[in-house]
């Protein structure tokens, strides 16, 4: 017991929730996206460090909301992972909306801290990027692509079209 004496809340649920997680991170989109990228520009939103700090700077009764939220998700059947995935392959919005109002989300600290404010802090960087003519390739989280709070409608408010990719 001792031994996490010092172990913040935070901390704890980030590896919780990595212990939990599936497939092996060495395959994931991620790298595939960096590999294919390379010899190109690469431009962190924000890096590890900064969201390291984003639940850092939690509030001790945010960070229990959190461990608690992700205790709950490890407890999740597989099926709930594989409809988020499919959900994402086939492009279903409304899926993806759903999980960013559920969960962890549900608590109005933690979705301010984890996908609102981060959306605003990216929405001005990624408004200069498209500027630029070669277009950029954004890798973020789903949740940050849907819903009114989700990047695409913030650049719809700056007078940008989005459109859906299709395969």
């Amino acid at each position: 017991m001792s031994d996490f004496d010092e172990t913040e809340t935070w901390a704890a649920a980030l590896t919780l929730a990595q212990l939990s997680a599936q497939g092996d991170p060495a395959y994931g989109v991620d790298r595939a996206v960096i590999a294919d990228f390379e010899g190109r520009t690469i431009i962190e939103f924000e890096g590890a460090q900064n969201q390291l700090n984003i639940f850092d700077g939690l509030a001790e009764e945010d960070q229990r909301a959190l461990l608690e939220g992700v205790i709950a998700e490890t407890n999740e059947p597989g099926d709930q992972q594989t409809r988020l995935r499919n959900a994402w392959l086939t492009g279903d919005a409304t899926i993806l909306e759903e999980t960013t109002k559920t969960g962890i989300m549900t608590d109005p600290e933690l979705r301010e801290a984890l996908l609102v404010e981060r959306n605003e802090d990216w929405v001005d960087t990624l408004s200069a990027l498209l500027k630029d003519p070669e277009r950029p390739l954004v890798a973020v989280g789903a949740a940050h692509l849907v819903g009114p709070e989700s990047l695409p409608a913030l650049l719809e408010q700056q007078g940008y079209s989005i459109e859906p990719m299709t395969q």
